[in-house]
């Protein structure tokens, strides 16, 4: 989540409010976001699976 200033190089995955407590979409969205995280961490290490 970008939290300061503008993101010019697009790094981050822009953030959309939930429309309800774990709406499915939101959730979706999340799981999105930390798959993409977790590959970044893992690169290089061969875990190819994630919690």
């Amino acid at each position: 989540m970008l939290v300061r200033g503008v993101d010019e190089h697009h790094h981050f995955a822009p953030e959309h409010p939930p429309t309800s407590d774990l709406a499915p979409e939101a959730r979706a969205h999340h799981a999105e976001v930390v798959a993409r995280t977790a590959k970044i961490l893992y690169r290089g290490t061969g875990v190819e699976r994630f919690r």
